[in-house]
């Protein structure tokens, strides 16, 4: 289970390593969606719902707690 703890980590921070800042974050970024989007269509195997909305909510989900975690960040800095 921990190495997929360690890929899911790796997933936004590898670019970082091998990019500009600018290009690192857009790829990171489109990583991310991409491999929370999958997680969320995978899902449905156990939930049953449509594939495309469940993977979409994955991906939605993440962007309002990113969003949050920045809006406080700000506040607190």
């Amino acid at each position: 289970m921990s190495g997929f703890h360690i890929l899911g980590a790796a997933i936004p921070i590898l670019p970082y390593f091998l990019l500009a800042t600018y290009a690192a974050a857009l790829v990171s970024i489109t990583l991310t969606a991409i491999a929370l989007f999958s997680a969320g269509a995978f899902k449905t195997a156990v939930t049953g719902k449509r594939w495309q909305w469940s993977g979409a909510e994955m991906v939605m989900v993440a962007a309002v707690a990113a969003a949050v975690g920045f809006a406080v960040g700000r506040l607190l800095s």
